[in-house]
C-alpha cells in the first residue's frame, strides 16, 4: 500500500488540476499533504482536513502551504496542525489570498487553537479575509479563575488589577487588534477556549459558555474596566458575529449592567 501511495505522488506528475482538497475524517494525516504537496505549485484554492493524526504536520504542513500561497483562497482545518507547527502561522503571516479561515479545536488538549501569545508574536498580513472562524487557547489564570481569588469583574470600584492580569489584558487586545484589521469581514465567529498551561485543570471547553475578557466592555471612566469595544468599530462589513460572545455570560453580562 505505502509503494503505491509513493508511486501515485512521484513529483513529475504535473498534469493534475485540482483545486479542491477535501477529506471528512482521514486516519493518515500524512496523505493529505502529499497529496497536497505533489500538485503544481500555486493550484489549490481550497484545503479542507479533518484529522486525527498531527504526527506529519510538523515536517509537511508549513512548506506544502507556502506551495500555494497564491491561489489558497479557503483553509478549514481540524485536528491536522496546531500554530506551534508553523502551518497556521504560515496562512496567518503570507498567505495574502486567503479568504476564508476556519481553525477548529481537534478535542485533545488546546491543540488546533492558535495560542494567545503565539497570534500576538506575529502580523497577520492577509487584507482579503471575509470569513474567519478561529479558536483561540487562553490560559484560565489570571483573569479566568478557578479558586482563590475574587475574579476581577466582581471587585469593588474602581478595578484594581494585578500585574498578571494587566499582562493577560494587553495580550487580548493586540489578538483584537488584529482581527478587527480585517476590515472586509463579513463573518466572524471567535472563539475562547480556557486552559491549564501545567494541564492541572480540566479545559473549559464549552466555548459559548466562555467569553473574551473585555472585548464587548465599553469605555467608563468611573469603574476602570478593561473595554475593547471600540476596535469593533472597524468592522462595517460585518454581518455575523459568533463564538464567545453571548450575553449570558458572566463576562460580558457585568459590564452590560447585569448583577
Amino acid at each position: 500500500m505505502e509503494q503505491r501511495k509513493a508511486d501515485v505522488f512521484e513529483a513529475g506528475d504535473e498534469d493534475w488540476d485540482l483545486t479542491w482538497i477535501t477529506r471528512r475524517q482521514c486516519v493518515d494525516g500524512e496523505l493529505d499533504l502529499r497529496i497536497f504537496g505533489a500538485l503544481p505549485p500555486q493550484q489549490v484554492q481550497e484545503f479542507s482536513c479533518a484529522s486525527n493524526s498531527t504526527d506529519a504536520h510538523d515536517l509537511y504542513a508549513g512548506s506544502t502551504y507556502r506551495r500555494h500561497l497564491c491561489t489558497l483562497q479557503k483553509v478549514h482545518s481540524s485536528g491536522c496542525v496546531s500554530i506551534r507547527d508553523k502551518a497556521d502561522q504560515v496562512l496567518l503571516m503570507e498567505c495574502t489570498t486567503l479568504e476564508v479561515l476556519e481553525i477548529d479545536w481537534s478535542g485533545r488538549r488546546h491543540e488546533e487553537c492558535i495560542d494567545l501569545e503565539d497570534a500576538i508574536n506575529f502580523p497577520w498580513s492577509y487584507t482579503n479575509m471575509r470569513r474567519l472562524e478561529p479558536t483561540i487557547g487562553v490560559p484560565d489564570e489570571p483573569l479566568h479563575l478557578h479558586i482563590g481569588v475574587e475574579p476581577y469583574k466582581k471587585r469593588s470600584q474602581p478595578k484594581m488589577l494585578s500585574a498578571a492580569e494587566i499582562e493577560q489584558f494587553a495580550q487580548s487586545e493586540a489578538v483584537y487588534r488584529q482581527i478587527c484589521a480585517l476590515t472586509d469581514l463579513d463573518y466572524l465567529n471567535l472563539k475562547i477556549l480556557l486552559y491549564d498551561p501545567e494541564g492541572n485543570r480540566p479545559i473549559s471547553d464549552d466555548v459559548e459558555f466562555n467569553a473574551f475578557p473585555g472585548l464587548l466592555s465599553i469605555c467608563n471612566r468611573r469603574y476602570r474596566r478593561p473595554n475593547y469595544f471600540h476596535h469593533l468599530a472597524g468592522l462595517t462589513k460585518l454581518k455575523d458575529l459568533f463564538g464567545s460572545v453571548l450575553a449570558i455570560t458572566e463576562e460580558i453580562h457585568v459590564p452590560m449592567g447585569g448583577q
